[in-house]
């Protein structure tokens, strides 16, 4: 990774709001200070740039640690404050940051990362120089408590969930993250909305914001004999035929320049699930998706022990990205390959290994019940039944596209599917679904003035 100064960072920004062919409207900075009696130090940090303001949460003051956020309207306005935090003259939500100074370097283009946006990313990682009196304590191993806030167990457990809203951070004690400022800026030209095996068809959905550009859809057909793909001008809706013997496509999304800013898989399994329902029994259909992976409609997760309240979350996680999305089955009691864990893993998370194995799935089952009527608003549309092949059950919750939507947490959390994953929707993807939720569900006016009918 190349070595770049403050000011050369700056300059690397303002070359990438050309190249995305739009100024973001700011940026919203995350921080985690450590607190001593020369100052408070910055550690580490994460800056996102963002097409739309975001909110910046209440500030956590602890002795030893400080958890703060800020937006910073403006593009060029969050660049200068980027450069001043480097330079150790900046300040954060009124609370002054003690000196510092930095080398950054920009990570190469192309890469992809989970769990931040749904765009093509490009980041730039500043090191911080290590202030030599806050040394191996700079994260506290005690708790970081501040009265009316969120508890942490310790300096890594609050520096990995403010930063990165890690659910597990609890669990360990990394510093992976530690004497590092991450700058995040989304590439949001252009993304896949959807892609989805009809038939012997393909058919893909771009959300495209900067239509002036020039971009070009990619799709190798693996599996075919003649080798055969397809290259066509990007347009909001495509419609590709499919090879008879191809099993799954890969679609890119390419710029003038070359780089991918999207990519999907589609696999032919999911399409047998789309257009057979009515030939395919409800056994073959969940022998099919256990064998066939997580998708769009499908999850996995491992029976959940009642108290495991980080486990559990993920679940509802799922229940909510499922109700705002298309629908789709959340399998309990399989592994990451879509495997049944069997009675061992059922008496082990239940906890009654003196039960009859009924007894012990109407616990999981009522557990689930409880789980999802007090945590998912408002009440989701689903069905909760038992598969049980050669001694080892499934419990497959079946969720329904909502039609209340946007669903959320009982932390007033919002999530949808992209992919096999649960994700936070960006700002248009929240507004689409307010919209819907309103009883619009016509012709929506997206950002950019981009219209699109009949949304789902």
């Amino acid at each position: 990774m190349a070595k770049i100064t403050p000011e050369e960072l700056a300059q690397k920004l303002g070359a990438l709001f050309l190249k995305r062919a739009r100024d973001p409207a700011g940026a919203l900075f995350s921080m985690v200070l450590r607190n001593t009696q020369q100052g408070s130090f910055l550690i580490s940090g994460k800056v996102m740039f963002w097409d739309e303001p975001l909110e910046a949460r209440t500030a956590i003051l602890n002795p030893q640690m400080t958890l703060v956020e800020e937006w910073i309207p403006g593009g060029s306005v969050a660049v200068q404050r980027l450069k001043e935090i480097l330079a150790g003259q900046g300040s954060l939500g009124s609370i002054p940051i003690s000196g510092t100074s930095s080398d950054a370097y920009i990570e190469p283009t192309g890469r992809w990362f989970k769990s931040t946006s749904v765009w093509r990313e490009w980041r730039i990682r500043s090191r911080l120089a290590r202030v030599e009196f806050v040394g191996e304590d700079a994260l506290p191993s005690e708790p970081i408590i501040a009265r009316g806030m969120r508890p942490f167990l310790s300096g890594a457990h609050a520096l990995r969930e403010w930063l990165f809203d890690d659910r597990d951070a609890w669990k360990g004690e990394s510093s992976q993250f530690l004497w590092e400022l991450i700058t995040i800026l989304p590439d949001a030209r252009i993304r896949i909305r959807n892609a989805e095996w009809r038939d012997a068809f393909l058919e893909i959905e771009l959300e495209v914001n900067v239509p002036e550009q020039s971009y070009e859809v990619q799709v190798l057909y693996v599996g075919s004999r003649t080798r055969r793909y397809d290259i066509v001008r990007a347009a909001p809706m495509l419609r590709l035929e499919i090879p008879e013997e191809v099993e799954s496509a890969k679609i890119f999304v390419v710029d003038e320049s070359g780089d991918v800013l999207a990519e999907r898989s589609v696999h032919r399994s999911e399409a047998k699930l789309a257009t057979s329902a009515v030939s395919v029994s409800e056994e073959e259909r969940i022998l099919m998706e256990l064998k066939s992976g997580e998708n769009e409609l499908v999850e996995y997760k491992p029976f959940v022990d009642a108290k495991d309240q980080q486990k559990e979350a993920e679940l509802v996680k799922t229940i909510v990205a499922f109700s705002n999305s298309k629908g789709g089955r959340l399998y309990v009691g399989v592994d990451d390959n879509g495997n049944p864990q069997g009675l061992s893993e059922l008496k082990k998370a239940t906890k009654r290994a003196d039960d009859g194995v009924d007894i012990q799935l109407k616990s999981v089952t009522d557990r689930l019940e409880q789980l999802f009527r007090a945590n998912v608003k408002p009440f989701p549309s689903y069905r909760l039944k038992v598969h049980d092949k050669d001694g080892r059950p499934v419990i497959v919750v079946d969720v329904k596209a909502g039609d209340q939507p946007p669903y959320a947490s009982a932390q007033n959390e919002y999530f949808v599917r992209h992919g096999s994953s649960s994700m936070r929707p960006d700002p248009s993807e929240l507004r689409r679904l307010l919209h819907i939720g309103s009883g619009n569900a016509g012709t929506f006016l997206a950002p950019g003035n981009t219209i699109i009918d009949n949304v789902e």
